[in-house]
């Protein structure tokens, strides 16, 4: 009897490894969710004071007035930016709710092989749980690589805006001729 307890013991704590692994990558994206979330509120106040220069510009200028063809310029950068970081935000956000899901699973595992022991037969349940833990997990992972392969975005369509508006040495050469 004491070899079964200590082989059940051994399984019930297996689910706890996976449980810490969940853990320590749920901090990891509370932590990147934080950020873009900063990110997108910087980006929101940008936008904001964009537009309260756009909005003080005289009525007679039409809208396709050179001061204000940068001003325009970025804030159409920041709305694409900040599409771009939000449905970041929102992978992130099904990364997290995958990972708590796999906590739960594990610790339900957990408290199922416990069970077994007053209760018979809990194996098959325990087992159904640890697979879904297992599945949640995945699934977390593949949202993460999907988010990790965005991480880039808005960082290029940044430098692709200032690219566009920095005046090349040709384009000083064409304007003088």
């Amino acid at each position: 009897m004491p070899n079964h307890t200590e082989h059940l013991i051994a399984l019930i704590l297996a689910p706890v490894v996976l449980i810490s692994a969940c853990g320590l990558l749920c901090l990891t994206f509370y932590n990147r969710m934080a950020v873009l979330t900063a990110r997108i509120r910087s980006f929101n106040a940008e936008r904001f004071e964009l537009l309260e220069k756009i909005h003080q510009e005289p009525l007679t200028l039409p809208p396709e007035t050179k001061p204000l063809l940068p001003l325009r310029a970025r804030l159409r950068g920041l709305e694409g930016q900040t599409d771009a970081i939000l449905y970041r935000a929102r992978l992130i956000r099904r990364t997290l709710v995958c990972l708590v899901s796999c906590i739960i699973g594990m610790l339900l595992c957990s408290l199922t092989l416990g069970l077994g022991l007053i209760i018979p037969h809990l194996d098959f349940a325990a087992l159904t749980l640890f697979t879904l833990g297992m599945i949640a997990m995945l699934m977390a992972m593949i949202t993460a690589l999907m988010e990790l392969r965005l991480s880039l975005k808005p960082v290029s369509l940044e430098q692709d805006f200032f690219e566009r508006m920095t005046p090349t040495p040709e384009s000083h050469i064409h304007e003088e001729a």
